[in-house]
């Protein structure tokens, strides 16, 4: 069961990267070439579907405190104040994400 502690903001990155290891370790390790290979075959996505870095960090750092926190149990706090660390990372979720539709 989760019980909730404070982290001292020295220590935040490794108990968020922590975290993120235990509820990532069941997705296998990425496989470079399906993924160059996927690059290749894909066509030119129009630009109202581009999603840009700076749209995702504005957004991110408009994220209300007061919301309750998803099914990863990451506090909106993380995700404003390291919106410039996770801009682009989310792209990239998103657009795996997008193409496996």
């Amino acid at each position: 069961m989760y019980q909730p502690s404070d982290v001292h903001e020295n220590n935040l990155p490794n108990v968020f990267a922590k975290h993120l290891h235990k509820v990532t370790q069941h997705i296998p390790a990425l496989d470079q070439l399906f993924l160059n290979n996927m690059r290749i075959a894909l066509t030119q996505i129009p630009n109202k579907f581009t999603i840009d870095v700076q749209d995702v960090y504005s957004l991110l750092t408009k994220v209300k405190l007061q919301k309750s926190v998803g099914p990863d149990r990451i506090s909106h706090k993380i995700f404003k104040k390291l919106a410039d660390v996770f801009a682009a990372p989310a792209i990239i979720n998103f657009t795996l994400w997008h193409s496996s539709l």
